[in-house]
C-alpha cells in the first residue's frame, strides 16, 4: 500500500501496523501508522490594495466629470493625458485610499 501526503516537508514514518483482524472479509486491511513531521512555519507578506467596493459610484463619477471638464483642451494631447492621469490618481486616493495588510503565504498543493 502507499501513503500519499501533500506536504513537501521531510516526513518520518513510524510504527506501521497492518490490522488483519478487522474482519472485513476482504483481502484489503487497514494500514495504521504514525506520521511525524514538522510543519513549515508560516511566513507573511505585506500587500497593498484599494478597497474599490467601498467607492460611492455617484460621487466618484461626479468628481471624475469635474476633473475631465477641468482639463485644458488647448494643451497637447500628451499633457492632457499626464494631467488626467495625475488627477485620477489623486481622486482614487481620496475615494479608495491604499490599505496595507499582512497576509499568511500558504504553499500550494503539489
Amino acid at each position: 500500500d502507499q501513503i500519499f501526503c501533500s506536504s513537501r516537508q521531510e516526513i518520518i514514518l513510524d510504527s506501521v501496523h497492518v490490522d488483519s483482524s478487522s474482519g472485513l472479509g476482504s483481502d484489503h486491511f487497514p494500514v495504521l501508522c504514525d506520521i511525524k513531521f514538522c510543519p513549515s512555519k508560516k511566513y507573511f507578506k505585506t500587500i497593498e490594495y484599494r478597497n474599490l467596493k467601498e467607492i460611492d459610484g455617484d460621487k466618484f463619477s461626479s468628481d471624475l466629470n469635474g476633473i475631465i471638464d477641468g482639463i485644458d483642451k488647448n494643451d497637447s494631447f500628451a499633457m492632457q493625458v499626464q494631467d488626467l492621469t495625475s488627477a485620477v490618481s489623486i481622486l482614487l486616493d481620496e475615494h479608495a485610499p491604499y490599505v496595507t495588510k499582512n497576509i499568511a503565504v500558504v504553499d500550494s498543493a503539489p
